[in-house]
């Protein structure tokens, strides 16, 4: 193992990763996970050190289940299942980092 590190997430957010996906470069690693939103994690695959993070926190609950790149790397595409005051939907995000 080259290196094993947690992002930092508020409180008592889940820490269970539900999809990943490397960038074209192989420089980052893309992680999504369960938490007060879509968490999203962006790591350096060198080091081990987060680079950003960020979360959809309208959603008042929700479950991320796949991660992807666009065709020319400039986009992530995150899909899962989101409740808004108590009715579900497929719901897709794209994050241009």
């Amino acid at each position: 193992m080259r290196f094993a590190t947690r992002a930092p997430v508020p409180g008592d957010a889940p820490i269970d990763p539900a999809a990943l996906v490397i960038d074209p470069t192989g420089g980052a690693a893309f992680v999504v996970s369960p938490g007060a939103g879509y968490d999203l994690a962006a790591w350096s695959v060198a080091h081990g050190t987060v680079l950003w993070t960020t979360s959809y926190s309208t959603a008042t609950a929700y479950q991320p289940v796949a991660i992807v790149r666009d065709g020319n790397g400039t986009r992530l595409f995150v899909t899962g299942s989101v409740g808004f005051s108590g009715s579900g939907t497929t719901t897709t995000l794209a994050y241009q980092p």
